[in-house]
């Protein structure tokens, strides 16, 4: 019962990532690499306009959003 929950936990989480994710897990930006976790970056919205989103689990090495990557590796 437990697992079958936390299973359907992370189909709802796929299905649902590209409306939680904070931005593209692909983009890579080397000016915000490692940073640190809630720390906050600038990025470019769809209308061109910047904003500020938080980098809730930090970036990786190469400035990516490590939490739009977990939540789009859900979907596999």
């Amino acid at each position: 019962m437990l697992g079958g929950g936390i299973f359907a936990l992370i189909v709802v989480i796929g299905l649902l990532a590209p409306l939680l994710a904070t931005t593209d897990p692909a983009q890579i930006d080397p000016t915000v690499r490692n940073k640190r976790p809630g720390a906050e970056r600038t990025v470019r919205a769809d209308d061109g306009r910047p904003r500020v989103v938080k980098v809730w689990m930090g970036t990786d090495t190469l400035g990516r959003d490590v939490y739009s990557r977990v939540l789009y590796g859900a979907r596999v």
